[in-house]
């Protein structure tokens, strides 16, 4: 994967203010634990059969009657000393995942302030499922089952 070209493009989608679809998600923090595994579980079944699917986390979304779903600028973004806290945590969720969702937590800069990328490409041997656990841990609690994104 050519991270350079990856943190490029997603600096672009956020650049031109591109709404959410079925290869772009965003989210405000990573303790939105729930959504954030629903999203990477979507992803793993790629329902849209995209080759690479973007999930930013530390941007929050523009939410009134004339534009949903798209990026508010400035971004919120994640301070520094939580980076790597931040992309731990989002690492922890591969446990919640069955067969395997390979992802990649990349850290990231627009317009000076920092935030987390969750990188899925195309995968094979699903389909893919949250685990039961999911729905027990406190911090996520999450239906298992398997997820597609629709509606894009």
């Amino acid at each position: 994967m050519d991270y350079v070209q990856v943190k490029k493009n997603a600096n672009e989608i956020l650049k031109r203010r591109i709404a959410e679809c079925s290869y772009i998600e965003y989210k405000s923090s990573e303790l939105q634990l729930d959504k954030i595994l629903k999203t990477i579980c979507a992803y793993g079944n790629n329902y849209y059969n995209n080759d690479i699917q973007y999930l930013f986390i530390g941007i929050e979304e523009e939410n009134t009657a004339e534009n949903k779903a798209i990026p508010l600028l400035p971004i919120k973004g994640i301070a520094e000393g939580q980076l790597e806290k931040c992309k731990n945590n989002l690492n922890s969720l591969r446990s919640f995942l069955y067969p395997n969702v390979s992802f990649e937590v990349i850290a990231n800069q627009f317009a000076g302030k920092n935030y987390l990328l969750i990188i899925v490409m195309r995968q094979s041997g699903g389909p893919f499922m949250v685990a039961e656990k999911a729905e027990k841990n406190k911090k996520i609690n999450l239906k298992p089952g398997r997820y597609v994104r629709e509606n894009f």
